[in-house]
């Protein structure tokens, strides 16, 4: 699949609709399943430290208490998988540190995230969500602003 394909099918075609949900913290209105989806056809795609600079804003866009959420349901997840990050053990809810975690595990093992948060699992943690949402939201507009 090429990156222009992986774009056009982001979001089943409505791309701007799931930054739009992101960014108006309307996290819920996105399907968990849409969020998986996209969330794994972004992820691969995209370099590392773009990765990682997408997390970043996503965090910036969350609450505190969104981003605590997460830390938390992070390191549990992490331990539970035994996943070697250390980083992702010592996350707090800083937006950098919390992108410096999830780049660790996703550079770790590119899928775990989307293991560890996918439907069934921890979207139940609306949290969880909301940073797999945003994490595909703002690396797919860096993916889009790159082809323009």
């Amino acid at each position: 699949m090429t990156l222009s394909d992986v774009i056009n099918r982001i979001g089943r075609g409505d791309l701007q609709g799931m930054l739009d949900k992101f960014n108006s913290g309307q996290h819920d209105d996105v399907p968990d399943s849409q969020v998986k989806e996209s969330y794994g056809q972004v992820a691969t795609q995209i370099p590392q430290d773009q990765y990682e600079q997408a997390a970043r804003e996503a965090f910036e866009k969350l609450t505190p208490q969104q981003r605590e959420q997460f830390a938390k349901e992070l390191q549990q997840k992490t331990q539970q998988q035994a996943v070697n990050a250390p980083t992702a053990q010592a996350a707090s809810s800083d937006p950098g540190s919390l992108a410096s975690a999830v780049g660790e595990v996703h550079a770790e093992q590119p899928n775990l995230l989307q293991q560890m948060f996918a439907p069934g699992g921890v979207f139940s943690n609306p949290a969880a969500k909301a940073a797999l949402l945003g994490i595909t939201a703002m690396a797919a507009q860096r993916l889009m602003g790159g082809r323009r």
